[in-house]
């Protein structure tokens, strides 16, 4: 009997019937065209006060009379409204639930393992896999003495990889989940969470897609050498081939010994800023075959100039591509990349089958770290269609990821501008492992396992399902109340209580996705600088509705009042195009009235200045404005500073200007006509005299300024400071023996601006150079390995009559026409013990940082390789690499584990963190077991080939810098084993 599955994530399923006759039907008679007549006219009962919305379209329209963009806010269709108000059918029935035969399910993202779940779903889906369910696992290794454990809510779990893999196989062909590309939950998808834990993986730590192929070939590997099926043993033999080479020196011709390799996959180099864009192919994989130019030194004649000759020796069943999709930049790379659907090596592989039918993609999404996503593409071998598997997501051909370009008479060829693992089958091999298969009976307690899980979900759902259906009832009541009863009887309703709500709140409250016809809501997008709302902005985005609807609506955005609507906002055109048509007729009164003036300049005349005169309809508009806020009593900080009118005509003194070219004198009715504009004006009559203030200062001025004058021609006549402290100096400032002083660029910077502008630039008064010099009277800092100093002649510091100088340190040319700073000897003496303490300051203080980032990657390795490790620590925490290689020649990533490599950029393996120098060793640790999730006994730390052992020293006495790449190392017990850095004892050369 079938488990019964509670409903979608609509608690109902909604079918299209009759609406309801009060909001849609067919006009058939006189008193229906009257009723929407009305209804398409403005409010305009005494009851809705039109003083707040008169501005606003007030129109009730009836479903299906309207456009979708109608900018009435009565007007409430195609919000997601129609399924609330059709009849509906109770889910309760199992006709919705029943999961077709072989039916795709997806797997769950167990926080960022979308890049194991696309690899996961093309190889279970291989039919070489189904070889797998063969594997017994009383046949496993030391290592692991069992092939399951329990876990720690008491269920049990695969403890290897093969057995993961076979269970996951059983439980996505025979689960009851019912796939959904919506609904995240057991209810339609498969938990993969045994087979991240064996492999050991940090389900929140992204990885790359063909990386964990690796792992997963190369521990899946491990479980099966103990195997006595030779089908079993060598099953990853499947996806390996082999490479024949050898080197040939173009000069003297000596060949070198050939070598034959093992290759899982062929990757597809990211191309480099040459390559043409978008012209990258799937067989510039074989770009070296049968040969290719290379750098290698040759053994007889000893020149560095050789080919490689590469072939196939053998191909595999499944052929797998890696394309390349970061640059060494961590750039990702999105050029297209066209790859056929039936592959053919030709002379690559001449011998024997090679011909190939693509099965399987896997794609690297996004532009950023941060966004990085995988999915994969699965070819149905029994449907003879593609499937796209995103996560939990199972998408139709119509979606699969790639586009085909097609042609009359060639072959068919995808192209993608994000696939990067391409998973080919041999011809030959097409029509094997298509049997039937039944999987172990010691998978039946995982099968079990999981539909016991999956009807305790179903029985979840309904019960959270038949809470929501009462919640829903309630909604349905509420929204059908207001367009069968509310809106069509809006008209004579007194609106006075309605309130303002957002359209995407609206569409929310509807459960449908705003994103499709509504741009996000931002409260600021309808409110005006008043901080009220825009009346211009509120029929495009907010919709009245009426309080008992708008108090539900509200809970998922904001809402408004219809006192919010700014009544400055909705005055202030009307305001402003009254006050422009009264200075339109005043304009030309002015105009007449200057032309009288200049008739008859005796008449009576005041002064305005010239700035006042241009812009005074500007400033006439910003007093209006000014003054409807005051009247509304709006508190706003204004843009600019409120003056009188004609201020500027006036000095800081409160008197006349003193120039007259800053002022015009215009007409008594002029200036009535222009005053009456402004509440506050400053006025003076032309026999105003300038301001005696003014006067004074001016002429004292006069004399300074030409004192200055003076001093800036002797200056520029006497010497050249036409010096550019950016270059440091000019050179032929000095001949051999001549003596200089070195200055600040700072203060010839300043001498400079004088020189060119007396009357207006800063006088350098003074030359301290004290900065210098130690406590000891010597010289501190080197001026000529500083860019801040400049050397000048001696008679330039000297002529400067009207400058302290304090301190001075000069120099002593030693060549003719110095063009280096070391040219120059210097005269005092360096004091050196000042300055060496000086260097060791800078230094430390590199080491002294807060909330700063540091950069962590975790490695494993074996207790015993640990404790070999240890044993070549030398002085300084120093491992001695050399000795630890002839110790442990099996630990092939040595540099790698202590940091002595740099990291490859484009990976995202590591964990960024923000730490203050003053953390101990001991804490941070802690810190690392806890991110990692290990045993705070099995962690140390490695920088910069150091082991760093003194766990109650900072990390300011370890000498660890900002951006530094620690490596968290994991010394595993003998029955541990996993994670990307650990290597098996027994895996496939790849």
């Amino acid at each position: 009997m079938g488990v019964e599955i509670p409903g979608s994530p609509w608690r109902f399923i909604f079918r299209c019937s009759k609406l309801s006759s009060a909001i849609v039907g067919i006009v058939t008679d006189s008193e229906d065209l009257r009723r929407r007549f009305i209804m398409s006219k403005r409010v305009a009962s005494p009851a809705s006060p039109r003083s707040l919305l008169e501005d606003v379209p007030l129109t009730v329209c009836l479903a299906g009379t309207c456009k979708s963009n109608c900018k009435s806010v009565l007007c409430m269709n195609a919000l997601g409204e129609e399924d609330w108000l059709n009849d509906v059918k109770s889910v309760d029935s199992l006709e919705f639930h029943v999961r077709e035969p072989n039916e795709v399910v997806g797997l769950w993202n167990l926080g960022a393992t979308c890049y194991m779940n696309a690899v996961v779903q093309v190889l279970i889906r291989l039919p070489v896999f189904k070889r797998l369910i063969k594997w017994n696992p009383a046949l496993v290794g030391d290592e692991e003495p069992k092939a399951f454990g329990d876990s720690n809510d008491g269920s049990v779990y695969p403890r290897s990889a093969i057995g993961s893999v076979i269970v996951l196989m059983r439980l996505m062909q025979d689960t009851k989940r019912v796939p959904s590309n919506n609904v995240i939950s057991a209810f339609s998808a498969v938990d993969p969470s045994f087979l991240s834990r064996v492999l050991d993986l940090d389900t929140d730590d992204p990885q790359d897609a063909s990386e964990f192929l690796d792992l997963l070939i190369a521990r899946g590997s491990t479980d099966l050498q103990e195997q006595t099926d030779p089908q079993l043993k060598n099953f990853f033999q499947n996806f390996t081939g082999k490479i024949r080479s050898h080197v040939e020196c173009t000069k003297c011709g000596y060949k070198s010994v050939e070598k034959t390799v093992d290759f899982l996959n062929q990757l597809v180099p990211v191309p480099d800023e040459s390559a043409k864009k978008g012209r990258r192919s799937v067989m510039s994989a074989f770009k070296g075959f049968p040969t290719e130019p290379v750098q290698i030194t040759c053994s007889k004649c000893k020149q560095e100039m050789g080919v490689l000759h590469s072939t196939l020796d053998s191909i595999p069943p499944y052929l797998i591509f890696a394309i390349g999709r970061v640059t060494l930049s961590a750039a990702k790379v999105n050029d297209r990349v066209t790859f056929p659907e039936k592959l053919k090596l030709g002379e690559l592989y001449p011998d024997g089958v090679n011909e190939y039918r693509l099965v399987g993609v896997v794609f690297h999404h996004g532009n950023v770290p941060e966004e990085y996503h995988f999915s994969a593409s699965v070819w149905d071998f029994e449907r003879k269609k593609w499937h796209n598997l995103d996560d939990h997501r199972t998408k139709t051909e119509d979606d699969i990821g790639f586009q085909t370009l097609k042609s009359k008479r060639g072959p068919t060829v995808f192209t993608s501008e994000c696939a990067t693992l391409l998973f080919y089958l041999r011809k030959d091999c097409e029509e094997l492992d298509h049997q039937s298969v039944e999987f172990p009976l010691w998978t039946n307690v995982f099968a079990q396992a999981d539909a016991e899980d999956f009807r305790k979900a179903c029985v979840e759902k309904k019960r959270l399902d038949a809470e929501v259906r009462q919640s829903d009832e309630k909604k349905i009541e509420i929204i059908k109340q207001l367009y069968e009863e509310i809106l069509p009887n809006a008209m004579g309703t007194n609106l006075e209580d309605w309130i303002f709500v957002p359209k995407y709140s609206v569409a929310k409250y509807f459960e449908v996705d705003p994103s499709s016809f509504l741009s996000k809501f931002d409260a600021a997008e309808v409110e005006c600088e008043h901080g009220k709302l825009q009346p211009s902005e509120v029929p495009a985005f907010l919709k009245l509705v009426p309080p008992a609807f708008g108090s539900e609506v509200a809970k998922l955005g904001s809402c408004w009042s219809r006192g919010d609507i700014c009544q400055i906002c909705r005055r202030s055109p009307k305001v402003l195009a009254d006050l422009r048509t009264r200075m339109r007729s005043d304009e030309a009164l002015l105009k007449r009235e200057a032309t009288a003036q200049k008739e008859n300049r005796s008449a009576p005349a005041f002064w305005i200045s010239k700035h006042c005169y241009q812009n005074w309809k500007k400033m006439a508009e910003l007093e209006a404005l000014n003054e409807l806020q005051k009247q509304y009593q709006v508190q706003k900080k204004p843009k600019f500073e409120e003056k009188e009118f004609n201020s500027d005509s006036r000095c800081s003194h409160g008197n006349r200007v003193m120039d007259e070219n800053l002022l015009l004198a215009i007409t008594a009715p002029a200036w009535e006509t222009l005053s009456k504009f402004f509440s506050k004006v400053v006025e003076l009559p032309v026999a105003t005299e300038a301001c005696s203030t003014c006067v004074g200062l001016q002429e004292m001025a006069v004399g300074k300024t030409e004192e200055r004058k003076r001093l800036a021609d002797v200056l520029r006549d006497s010497q050249t400071w036409a010096i550019n402290p950016k270059k440091g100096f000019i050179p032929q400032v000095a001949l051999k023996g001549e003596q200089v002083f070195f200055v600040s660029d700072e203060f010839a910077v300043k001498l400079k601006k004088f020189i060119k502008n007396p009357v207006s630039a800063e006088f350098p008064s003074t030359l301290d150079m004290s900065a210098a010099f130690c406590e000891h009277g010597k010289v501190l800092i080197d001026p000529r390995d500083c860019e801040d100093f400049i050397p000048v002649s001696y008679s330039s510091i000297n002529g400067l009559e009207k400058v302290s100088i304090l301190h001075k340190i000069s120099a002593t040319a030693i060549k003719d026409n110095p063009d280096k700073m070391m040219d120059f000897k210097l005269d005092q003496e360096l004091c050196d013990p000042c300055v060496e303490a000086e260097i060791q300051a800078e230094e430390a203080k590199q080491y002294v940082y807060k909330d700063q980032p540091l950069f962590f990657k975790l490695v494993s390795v074996m207790k015993d390789v640990f404790a070999s490790i240890l044993s070549c620590v030398e002085e300084n925490d120093l491992v001695n690499v050399a000795q630890l290689t002839k110790k442990e020649p099996r630990m092939k990533n040595i540099e790698e584990t202590l940091g002595l490599i740099s990291e490859k950029k484009g990976k995202r393996e590591e964990k960024r963190m923000l730490l203050s120098s003053d953390m101990k060793l001991v804490d941070l640790k802690a810190m690392m077991a806890d991110s990692f999730k290990l045993d705070p006994a099995s962690v140390e730390l490695a920088l910069d080939g150091r082991l760093l052992t003194s766990n109650d020293s900072s990390l300011e006495a370890l000498k660890v810098k900002p951006m530094s790449h620690i490596k968290v190392i994991h010394v595993k017990k003998e029955t541990e084993r996993g994670g990307f850095a650990s290597k098996p004892k027994s895996s496939p050369v790849v």
